[in-house]
């Protein structure tokens, strides 16, 4: 299995990789050279909704858009969080069925059940850490324009930290409520599997825990992302071409 995962795994990777550099070869060397305008706004389908629209604050309105303007990235992490939550889940769910369990032949397994549970929730929530705090980097790397223009602008430091980091969460919140579902259907199989306790032994506090845990560690890594934001040279940003 270990083979097949590797394997697998990489003719992934090949694959993605071959197909971006396939579209990049494509273009003109001139355009290569040249970098690439920002996307254009589009109205989103929430716009429609007059109500709820509405109601929005301006900061509001320009985070949902801007979260559906650039959807690769809101693909990635939608699957990259919820796919972190769902093992930080099965973590959560996997020891609460090791400690309900207290008698019977099981015993020596719920013992070695527990480490593994505590394993499996720590590398979950790095895996987590390690995805945002790359997306992050990439998303301020693709709008430093954007970004030094808030600055000339005169926004605080405060207001341009929450402009970027409100989309990011958004995006991080609805993935991991994604995930939430995606892991209990992972419990499920695995308990199923091994004919060993149910989805039912997972307390209240592991779905709660599950989604808060992913957030926090999602809000704490993109923190250590700020000083790359203030950073931004406005000059150099402001005289790319377009």
């Amino acid at each position: 299995m270990g083979i097949v995962s590797f394997a697998a795994m990489a003719a992934v990777v090949l694959a993605v990789t071959a197909v971006v550099c396939k579209n990049r070869l494509k273009e003109q060397p001139a355009n290569l050279l040249i970098a690439k305008a920002p996307k254009p706004g589009k109205k989103i389908f929430l716009e429609r909704i007059g109500f709820f629209w509405k109601r929005l604050s301006f900061k509001y309105k320009s985070s949902i858009r801007n979260i559906f303007r650039y959807k690769k990235h809101l693909a990635m992490t939608i699957v990259s969080v919820a796919g972190a939550t769902a093992l930080v889940f099965a973590g959560f769910a996997l020891l609460n069925v090791a400690n309900s369990m207290h008698s019977g032949s099981f015993v020596g397994f719920e013992d070695s059940l527990k480490p593994i549970s505590v394993a499996i929730i720590i590398f979950a929530l790095l895996l987590c850490g390690f995805v945002i705090y790359n997306l992050t980097n990439m998303n301020i790397g693709e709008r430093k324009r954007e970004i030094a223009t808030l600055d000339v602008l005169g926004y605080r430091k405060s207001e341009i930290l929450g402009y970027i980091y409100r989309e990011i969460m958004l995006m991080v919140a609805f993935g991991a409520l994604v995930g939430v579902g995606l892991g209990c259907i992972l419990v499920q199989a695995v308990l199923s599997y091994l004919d060993f306790g149910s989805l039912a032994d997972a307390e209240w506090y592991s779905y709660i825990a599950s989604f808060a845990l992913v957030l926090v560690f999602a809000g704490g890594t993109d923190l250590l992302l700020s000083q790359k934001i203030l950073g931004i040279d406005m000059a150099s940003s402001l005289k790319a071409n377009d």
